[in-house]
Formats: C-alpha cells, sequence, structure tokens
C-alpha cells in the first residue's frame, strides 16, 4: 500500500481488502470451518468481591446521574445536555 488511494480504501473497504482485490475481498482466502469441532464458549468467572465492586460503582453512578440531573438548579438548566454528556463520559 504506496499510495493514498490504498490506504483510503483499506479503512472503508471491507476486512479482506488488499490491493489487488475486490472491494470485499476474496471468498478464497476465508479459512474453512470445521463444523463438527467443539465450540468453545468464553466463561469468565469472577470472585465475589469483583461482582461486589462492580455493582457498587454502578449504584454510585446510577445514584449520582440521578442526583445531579434531578437537582432544581439543572432540571432546566440549558447546561443539563452537558452534564448528561459528561456523566455519560465518565462511566
Amino acid at each position: 500500500m504506496n499510495s493514498f488511494g490504498d490506504k483510503m480504501k483499506a479503512l472503508f473497504y471491507g476486512p479482506g481488502w488488499a490491493p489487488g482485490k475486490p472491494r470485499t475481498g476474496l471468498l478464497s482466502d476465508i479459512p474453512p470451518v470445521d463444523i463438527h469441532a467443539p465450540i468453545e464458549r468464553y466463561d469468565c468467572e469472577i470472585s465475589f468481591w469483583e461482582s461486589f465492586y462492580v455493582m457498587l460503582h454502578s449504584f454510585i453512578i446510577a445514584m449520582g446521574f440521578y442526583i445531579i440531573t434531578d437537582h432544581p438548579l439543572v432540571r432546566n438548566s440549558p447546561l443539563n445536555a452537558m452534564i448528561i454528556m459528561f456523566m455519560y463520559y465518565l462511566h
């Protein structure tokens, strides 16, 4: 990929694209799938303390969001949308 056009094509065309290939790549590049192979499932186990930590912080964020957006000085303020966006950014 020497040209600027090829770099833009790599960004906007399909994931199988390379110079000299069609926009969506070639079907022959896709590896065969063994349909009889067992499916590997992702099973993440976390401890009680990690689960508690996530729930506690989610609760704090939810309560902080509710308190800030329901405050009488903020409720009808034009800055309400900015505060909401900032809270989403923090979360």
